[in-house]
């Protein structure tokens, strides 16, 4: 059973390779929530595979996408909560070469009438731990300049 829960979740990462959000849409439920990294909230598999097309073109159109699975637990028989970390790598694949940072992934995992067992919620937490006035302030810079006065 572990492996049928893997799957949606490897298949997220064979859609990213691909560049097709439309193959990512598939590895979630209909009504599937998603918060990204930066805060955006989407609601379903097809907004999801929408949202991650334009970034599949452009910035991350040399990029793979790395999960490690540190942990599942079954919340019920067709529910799974699926812990892990990792994100998208540059094209040379390499951790020391990973680009926007190491993130916390959690992901639930249902399985659905036909049988397969899709992603149904997917929560991704940037690792940037604040550990003295010196990431306080770079925290608080990137905060400005991607939040803009909004971040006060």
């Amino acid at each position: 059973m572990e492996d049928a829960i893997k799957k949606p979740i490897e298949d997220f990462s064979a859609a990213w390779l691909e560049r097709s959000g439309e193959k990512m849409a598939m590895c979630f439920t209909d009504d599937a929530h998603f918060v990204s990294f930066d805060g955006t909230r989407l609601t379903g598999g097809k907004a999801i595979g929408d949202w991650h097309q334009p970034s599949l073109d452009t910035v991350l159109r040399k990029t793979t996408m790395h999960t490690e699975i540190d942990e599942i637990r079954m919340l019920t028989p067709d529910l799974a909560l699926v812990i892990g970390h990792g994100g998208p790598l540059d094209e040379h694949g390499s951790e020391k070469s990973r680009l926007i940072g190491d993130s916390y992934v959690t992901f639930m995992v249902r399985h659905v009438e036909s049988g397969e067992w899709k992603i149904s919620m997917l929560q991704v937490t940037r690792r940037r731990s604040i550990t003295g006035p010196g990431t306080a302030a770079i925290w608080q810079a990137y905060n400005f300049a991607w939040f803009g006065e909004k971040a006060q």
